[in-house]
């Protein structure tokens, strides 16, 4: 699922890429700064539950919010992010792709955008589901590494704090947008 959504996130990129325009160089390089919090944040919980179940298979995951909320809460905050739903930096870096896109006359690339969006609402919200409402209670809690838990904070952060706080990353990014466009 994840391999699949790593082709949907860079067809978003590319929505700001056809406004070729200091807008459209900012949306994209916020877009690939949200984008790699959230994927390298939801690979890590993929990652983790593999080796302590053994299993990639998503029905797997049914209970885990039982056997390890801290982990079940990080991937559903990465997922959230993939999504596009506030407060996460996924939200916001839809919304400038998007806006890139509307702003260069690409509204019908923009409806396509949002739609495959809401499809993929719908495979996230089913391993969120999975996650939250298990089928078997039976299964053994674990526990998730030191390291693992610190990588997987340092994810949670770039997706929240650049989710909330985008102003000073976005600034940096449009001045060198600015710049590079002026080379022209």
């Amino acid at each position: 699922m994840l391999a699949y959504s790593s082709v949907a996130q860079i067809g978003y990129v590319m929505v700001g890429a056809v406004a070729l325009d200091a807008y459209g160089a900012t949306s994209m390089a916020f877009y690939m700064t949200a984008y790699l919090f959230a994927n390298m944040g939801a690979f890590i919980c993929v990652i983790a539950f593999s080796e302590r179940t053994g299993s990639d298979e998503i029905m797997d995951y049914s209970g885990l919010a039982r056997r390890s909320p801290m982990l079940a809460a990080f991937f559903t905050l990465f997922l959230i992010s993939l999504t596009g739903i506030p407060p996460t930096a996924g939200f916001l870096a839809k919304y400038y792709v998007f806006l890139a896109g509307i702003n260069a006359g690409y509204m019908w690339l923009v409806i396509v955008g949002l739609l495959t969006s809401v499809v993929s609402l719908y495979y996230y919200a089913t391993v969120i589901r999975r996650m939250y409402f298990p089928s078997d209670l039976s299964q053994a809690a674990f526990p998730v590494s030191g390291s693992l838990t610190f990588a997987l904070a340092i994810s949670a952060i770039g997706v929240l704090y650049f989710g909330i706080f985008p102003g000073t990353f976005i600034g940096w990014v449009q001045g060198a947008a600015n710049a590079l466009l002026a080379l022209k």
